[in-house]
């Protein structure tokens, strides 16, 4: 497997074992594998693209119901201010980011992207009218997403906008049925470490 489907895999995968066998079937699904296989394939960057698309269509109901709250513009503004922030944050680490990393982060495309913005939209993500998708840590002062689910999703969902290089990538699919316990061992320290 390319370190670059691994960490694709492990970072949408977000620490998640369920998230990282979910996308691991939906590949497989997608490249028509349906039995184990003795010999490693070749597959596509678009089974994995597929596989994305498909995570997200699959999504539970209380996510898509969180994030339609956070999406929902009660008025047209110059900038979606939630989405931006959204964005912006699923492309921090998982523990989280500071007002002004985050700040930075909105910046780097909307360069005059105003901090009260960010501060007011902060606070309304942390409220059951937005989805409550976003926590505030007083000890670090740091925001983060409020379940990890949601950080997963949002990097799925962006994902689905940004354009992809075609390219074959060798993925070797290994499971035992029979050591289930040691199959989620493997998958769950896998998406922590970034070692498929």
């Amino acid at each position: 497997m390319t370190r670059q489907v691994r960490d694709g895999i492990v970072g949408y995968a977000n620490g998640l074992a369920a998230v990282c066998h979910h996308l691991c079937l939906n590949i497989c699904n997608a490249a028509r594998i349906v039995e184990t296989l003795a010999d490693p394939i070749t597959v596509a960057e678009k089974e994995l693209t597929r596989a994305v698309e498909q995570y997200i269509d699959e999504a539970s109901d209380t996510i898509k119901s969180a994030f339609d709250k956070a999406f929902r513009r009660q008025r047209e503004r110059k900038y979606d201010n939630c989405s931006l922030i959204i964005q912006a944050s699923s492309q921090c680490p998982q523990d989280g980011t500071t007002h002004g990393e985050l700040l930075q982060k909105i910046r780097q495309h909307q360069t005059d992207y105003p901090a009260g913005n960010l501060t007011n939209f902060l606070a309304e993500l942390q409220t059951a009218e937005r989805g409550s998708l976003f926590r505030f840590d007083e000890a670090s002062g740091r925001y983060s997403f409020a379940d990890p689910v949601y950080r997963t999703f949002a990097l799925v969902f962006f994902s689905k906008s940004q354009p992809r290089k075609a390219k074959d990538i060798i993925v070797e699919f290994k499971w035992d049925p029979k050591d289930t316990e040691k199959s989620d061992t493997f998958c769950y320290r896998s998406c922590r470490t970034g070692q498929i």
